[in-house]
């Protein structure tokens, strides 16, 4: 028996979260290989991070109503966690702040 909902959008999601995972990962391994940050991994960071406030959303709705008031309080606690933490790579991104961040080491 399925108890998920709506298995197509669970399955939706699962496949959004093993996308943006691999690109994470990516991103880590540019960044290994360059001894550091580069603009381009910044951003590849930031799309990567961008969706994981939707699919841990997603993986909420998909999970309804068996998840409970707890399930959808940790997942907008997850959500806006990333929501911030994402906010904070796009600001390393931006290649002004990447010359600021320089000149004060």
């Amino acid at each position: 028996m399925n108890r998920l909902r709506n298995p197509t959008l669970a399955g939706l999601v699962g496949l959004m979260a093993l996308t943006c995972s691999a690109l994470y990962f990516l991103s880590n391994v540019i960044e290994a290989i360059h001894g550091g940050f580069s603009e381009s991994q910044l951003w590849l960071t930031l799309v990567a991070e961008a969706a994981i406030p939707v699919f841990a959303m997603g993986l909420y709705i998909a999970q309804r109503p068996q998840i409970g008031r707890l399930g959808r309080l940790a997942a907008v606690a997850y959500a806006n966690t990333y929501v911030f933490f994402t906010g904070t790579r796009g600001l390393r991104a931006d290649p002004w702040n990447q010359r600021l961040c320089r000149s004060r080491s």
